[in-house]
């Protein structure tokens, strides 16, 4: 607090209100190099603690894309399953449609021959 007073010289007052700005001063310094010496204290544990970080990351990327792989494969699989189901149905479907036009015509020739 500036030492205000209607008494006494105004080079008192002044000295007086440099002293305890010089205090102030002095105390706010020892507050910063206290602040300064307990984050130089946490500057490695911040380092040590970004690297595990980091390295979680890294091993959470990798098991994310073994998984995603993983799910690829599994999807190919069946994919491939799905292909010869498919061929073997589309053979099926035409050997059937081979049998009917055979069967077709096959009508057709006892109705032109019976029938007419």
């Amino acid at each position: 607090m500036l030492i205000q007073e209607k008494k006494g010289s105004g080079s008192a007052i002044a000295e007086a209100n440099l002293r305890h700005l010089a205090d102030a001063n002095a105390q706010y310094k020892r507050i910063l190099q206290d602040r300064d010496d307990e984050l130089s204290q946490l500057r490695p544990i911040l380092r040590e603690l970004k690297a595990k970080v980091d390295e979680f990351e890294a091993k959470a990327s990798y098991k994310q894309c073994e998984k995603l792989e993983e799910e690829l494969s599994n999807i190919k699989a069946k994919l491939a399953i799905s292909n010869d189901i498919n061929l073997t149905s589309t053979a099926i479907i035409e050997e059937l449609e081979k049998k009917i036009k055979g069967k077709e015509w096959y009508v057709r020739y006892v109705c032109i021959k019976f029938c007419g």
